[in-house]
């Protein structure tokens, strides 16, 4: 017998999320009347126009049908229709409509990134983006030594001369960014525990160990699916904001130009990610996450569950609001440096006096404390929180807590029989790299120079056999014998350990 399915009347909820298999959407009776679920837990939900308050239906799934009528009906009463593939992440199908289709602002969109216009809408996305991670770092996380270096880099923005320059700026910034995230954990319910992997835990670093290893699209854990989610999310948004405005959506600025993406997309999403990145935040410090939350893959890729996909996708109208005056004022500044046969519009704000402020730009954070936040002692530089012994003692203190959770991290690793190799081979990496950061701590004024290690350590070596390298350092016979080699220059801690062998 043919379960009966729940209905639901649609009127107050602003995203609608619809997942499962053999999804349906269709117009009967004047409602639009979509159905979801799997097996026996079938919803059903209608919307109708007159007391509608539905603006978007994401559909999480690859299965099912949408009919023409219900385009047409999403169409006339302006619901934002996505589907997005919920194993690979891609955007399957996005209906938007160009409310201001003209081709001269496109014709004068079209102009090389490198121009004077397009520095200076490069600097003002990576300059916004740059100050909402520091408001990140600031007030969740005080780590004192990022908030100097992005300092640094919006200092140095207002100087460099070119594009590709703020580009490295940029990823720089966001290295630093994602560095203090290092050890963030994730809790999730004891009966739970049992049947996640361990590297589920505690964030390691945004990249995953599927693929190359540099990018994270393809998350293996469950803080990258979270920001995968949010920042797709978010890309729809900016998708839909360029059509709006009558920008195409695939003649980039900071991005460049690559077939298959929409790089302005891509340049929009950029000042917002700050603001998905503290919604992520507060979600893990205050949710203790089930088994159903997040699946792992055949591929070990770890993605969102259907259901906690469908809360996060409840904050789209809010990041869609965010990414709003950035889009406006990309557009003013594309408009202003036309033929002057186009005109500045606000549609995304409505407000024209406020849509024609560059928005982009944001004042520079207000002065810091004047006094140490830890010892009370007075400050030279303003920007700082801390006075240098202060400093140095909160930084040495956090490379040993992260070197204890890397070591914590690599035992529960090596302990578990089902990880994979790449899996403990990042464990090793993260323990390496921890107690580099400690020792250059502890040790200032140490040599660095590896023509140091080159004379005066290396010709000691050639008769040393490649296993007691391998034993002294702990590292696989390929990097024992690029070091015996010399083409590879370890790291000056372990500079002692070879000079002990080679003179025993």
């Amino acid at each position: 017998m043919t379960p009966t399915p729940k209905t639901v009347t649609v009127r107050s909820v602003e995203t609608l999320c619809l997942s499962g298999y053999g999804i349906d959407l269709r117009v009967e009776r004047g409602a639009l009347v979509a159905r979801d679920g799997i097996a026996d837990r079938r919803r059903e939900y209608r919307i109708r126009r007159a007391d509608r308050t539905t603006s978007r239906i994401l559909i999480l799934g690859t299965t099912g049908e949408v009919s023409l009528s219900a385009l047409r009906w999403c169409s006339d009463v302006g619901i934002a229709l996505t589907v997005l593939d919920p194993f690979t992440g891609d955007v399957l199908a996005l209906n938007t409509i160009a409310v201001h289709d003209d081709a001269r602002l496109r014709r004068a969109q079209s102009t090389p990134a490198d121009s004077e216009r397009g520095l200076r809408i490069t600097r003002d996305l990576i300059t916004a983006k740059v100050l909402g991670q520091r408001s990140v770092i600031r007030d969740l996380f005080g780590d004192a030594t990022a908030l100097e270096h992005l300092d640094r880099y919006l200092a140095q923005m207002e100087s460099d001369p070119n594009v590709e320059a703020l580009r490295h700026i940029e990823a720089n910034a966001a290295a630093v960014h994602f560095k203090a995230w290092q050890g963030l954990p994730v809790t999730f319910a004891p009966k739970a525990k049992p049947h996640i992997p361990p590297y589920w835990l505690a964030f390691d670093r945004r990249h995953s160990p599927l693929g190359d290893g540099k990018v994270a699209r393809s998350a293996a854990d469950p803080i990258d699916a979270l920001l995968n989610l949010g920042y797709t999310l978010l890309y729809v948004e900016a998708v839909r904001a360029c059509h709006v405005l009558g920008l195409d959506p695939g003649l980039g600025v900071m991005h460049r130009d690559k077939m298959g993406r929409d790089s302005l997309a891509c340049d929009l999403v950029e000042p917002v990610r700050p603001i998905v990145d503290r919604y992520i935040l507060n979600m893990l410090r205050s949710t203790v996450f089930t088994r159903e939350d997040f699946v792992e893959m055949r591929s070990g890729q770890c993605r969102v569950g259907d259901s906690l996909a469908a809360e996060i996708a409840t904050q789209m109208p809010t990041w869609a609001q965010a990414l709003a005056p950035h889009a406006e004022a990309v557009a003013h500044q594309i408009v202003d440096g036309s033929d002057g046969s186009s005109r500045r519009r606000t549609p995304l704000t409505g407000n024209p006096k406020k849509g024609s402020q560059a928005k982009s730009t944001p004042r520079r954070a207000s002065p810091m404390r004047t006094r140490c936040i830890d010892c009370g002692e007075s400050l030279e530089d303003r920007r700082q929180h801390r006075c240098p012994q202060c400093r140095e003692a909160t930084q040495m203190q956090t490379a040993v807590d992260r070197l204890t959770a890397a070591h914590t991290r690599l035992q529960t690793v090596t302990g578990d029989p089902t990880a994979s190799g790449a899996v403990r081979r990042a464990a090793k990496a993260s323990v390496n790299r921890s107690e580099a950061s400690l020792w250059d701590l502890q040790y200032p004024d140490a040599e660095r120079d590896p023509e140091c290690f080159r004379t005066k350590i290396l010709p000691g070596l050639q008769g040393v056999p490649v296993p007691n390298i391998m034993g002294a350092l702990d590292v696989t016979y390929d990097a024992a014998w690029r070091i015996r080699r010399g083409d590879l220059a370890p790291h000056p801690r372990r500079w002692e350990t070879l000079r002990g062998i080679a003179e025993a």
